[in-house]
């Protein structure tokens, strides 16, 4: 056999993308917020690029300031019970900003400021900070008191003695490692039969097994019912109504749909985007500059046509696909989800004519202004099964069909799944058991078992 080196010319072709093709990506799948901040990014970048602010686009930056003023004014009246204007006005109908802000204040900023004002040493405080570091957003303590204790070189019984203090803390419950503890750390402390349901029969209690608890605690089923609703009002997390440090999404849709005339017509969102200059005097400078600055400008410029070229494109991508929408979903828009019509990314790219790929970079992160209420692009894509007619239905439409048969259940006899697909198929829906189960799941309704309820 033959062995050696020897030069092959292998012809084949292959796909490259340009800096400029990949950035054209990048803005198709920005979200409106997105887009308008890389827009900010490019202009301080591109001495070409003049952006021209829409009144629209700083009212909603202005909004954001304010609700943001509003929440620090009404941290401080909390703090120190100022009383608002709702509660010194003698007037029932008179409202201020603080009686509909939220509170913006962290777990961990709630919780440093009750440690604060403790009259404890430099060390417990010290323990106290590094307790509350621990904790997660839903207040449990996620880190050993021994590797804490480890840590810092105190002794565990030390961060024993603080741990308990911050216990004590409000929320009630915070700074425990189990739900148990967390659950029975905000009961009374003389109520023995919430007690012994929270110790012994938690689980039970999330299966609503209530007969099986019922008959073990020779409980009458309507005392039982009333201590389990105490239970199931207590905060299983209760760090979960405070602020998270992640910022907050603001929603913009990118188009309207409105039903004008007795037609649906589509209203693009180009307010919300600034304006994009050439700049004059850096035009003219291309003229007059020296061969360096004329190639930087050159860049430059072709970068700022490229990006206000990808923005236009942008548009019509998704005004296209707006437009496949309406019409294909129109019954939906008028009498609501049980009526969504099937449809999938392939399906709309083989009629635009474009790649699978482009649609879901379109459709991500992209919401639409609905008479069905806000909703991202994607929803509109579902999978389908068949009626007996032969005709398509949506997955979604399933659900809602689903969501209205369990609305309409004897909550003292709930419907099995295997009701559910009997009732399904009755209606010409060709669904299997295990189908219903799953899309039973997908939309947080629990089983039968445990919807069920006892008086």
């Amino acid at each position: 056999m033959r062995q050696g080196i020897e030069l092959i010319i292998d012809q084949r072709q292959d796909l490259i993308l340009s800096p400029q093709l990949k950035q054209s990506i990048e803005i198709l799948r920005f979200s409106m917020d997105d887009l308008v901040s890389f827009l900010r990014e490019q202009a301080l970048e591109n001495p070409m690029m003049e952006l021209e602010e829409k009144e629209n686009t700083k009212s909603i930056e202005e909004g954001i300031n304010v609700k943001k003023e509003r929440e620090n004014l009404l941290e401080i009246a909390n703090r120190y019970d100022y009383p608002t204007s709702r509660q010194a006005s003698s007037k029932e109908d008179e409202y201020s900003f603080l009686d509909f802000s939220s509170k913006s204040s962290t777990l961990n900023d709630e919780l440093l400021f009750q440690l604060n004002v403790l009259d404890i040493g430099y060390i417990e405080r010290r323990i106290g900070e590094e307790i509350i570091d621990n904790l997660d957003d839903n207040g449990y303590l996620r880190t050993k008191p021994s590797d804490i204790a480890s840590e810092m070189g105190v002794s565990e019984e030390d961060v024993m003695d603080v741990l308990e203090i911050i216990r004590g803390f409000e929320p009630r419950g915070i700074g425990w490692e189990t739900l148990k503890d967390c659950l029975l750390a905000q009961i009374d402390s003389e109520n023995k039969i919430a007690k012994d349901l929270i110790d012994k029969y938690l689980e039970d209690i999330a299966y609503n097994r209530m007969g099986v608890i019922s008959k073990e605690m020779n409980l009458p089923i309507k005392k039982l019912i009333e201590e389990v609703e105490y239970i199931k009002s207590l905060n299983p997390k209760p760090g979960a109504s405070f602020a998270t440090n992640q910022p907050i999404k603001y929603i913009v849709p990118d188009a309207t749909i409105e039903k004008i005339d007795g037609e649906y017509q589509i209203i693009m969102h180009d307010e919300y985007i600034p304006s994009i200059r050439i700049s004059d005097s850096y035009r003219r400078m291309i003229k007059s500059s020296d061969e360096d600055a004329i190639k930087f400008l050159s860049k430059k410029l072709n970068a700022a046509e490229w990006i206000i070229s990808s923005i236009e494109q942008r548009k019509s991508t998704i005004q296209r696909i707006l437009e496949v929408i309406v019409r294909t979903q129109s019954e939906f828009f008028d009498k609501g989800k049980k009526y969504l019509a099937p449809m999938s990314q392939k399906d709309v790219a083989e009629e635009l004519e474009l790649h699978e790929s482009t649609i879901s970079r379109a459709t991500t992160d992209k919401y639409v202004d609905s008479p069905q209420g806000i909703l991202e692009l994607k929803y509109f894509f579902s999978s389908d099964l068949k009626t007996d007619s032969g005709e398509d239905i949506s997955s979604k439409a399933i659900k809602a069909m689903i969501e209205e048969i369990i609305e309409s259940e004897n909550k003292k006899k709930p419907f099995s799944d295997a009701k559910i697909t009997n009732l399904l198929n009755e209606k010409g829906i060709d669904i299997s058991r295990r189908t219903v189960a799953k899309y039973r799941e997908s939309i947080g309704i629990p089983k039968s078992s445990m919807r069920k309820e006892y008086i």
